[in-house]
């Protein structure tokens, strides 16, 4: 099963579109609180997850939301302390998809993104980055 961790209802459309032709299972989250109730209910069993990176940061601690640069990199903090935390197995199983690739490379150190496969979404071609999204889940998959 995959976790698709995605505010905006344009991508998460395209992305399920995509997901249903190739036969994906998934959820969807569009919140923190959607993405730990997953999490908590599926743990072990998701293959892998496309993580969005700008996302309201409501669900999160003060502490975490801190972390977020403003909400920019709320998909990150949760990645990392409610996934990563518990299962440091799942980064070779994250696609973070996002507009926010440079910031992203600006506030995370590369060690910590080592192994995470990331894919900028460009609202001109989304279709071409939404095929390299399936490329990714693919490797995941043969990955088992």
């Amino acid at each position: 099963m995959i976790l698709v961790f995605e505010d905006r209802g344009i991508i998460t459309y395209y992305l399920k579109k995509l997901l249903d032709i190739k036969g994906y299972d998934y959820q969807i989250a569009y919140s923190v609180r959607d993405a730990d109730s997953l999490w908590n209910e599926y743990g072990l069993k998701i293959g892998g997850i496309i993580l969005d990176l700008n996302i309201p940061s409501i669900g999160l601690s003060d502490d975490e939301k801190n972390k977020t640069y403003g909400g920019l990199l709320t998909g990150w903090v949760w990645l990392k302390t409610r996934v990563l935390a518990k299962d440091t197995e799942m980064k070779n199983r994250v696609i973070i998809y996002t507009e926010y690739v440079d910031k992203l490379k600006e506030y995370v150190d590369e060690k910590s993104l080592a192994g995470i496969r990331i894919i900028s979404k460009s609202n001109a071609d989304t279709e071409t980055s939404g095929e390299q999204v399936l490329i990714e889940l693919k490797k995941i998959k043969e990955m088992k």
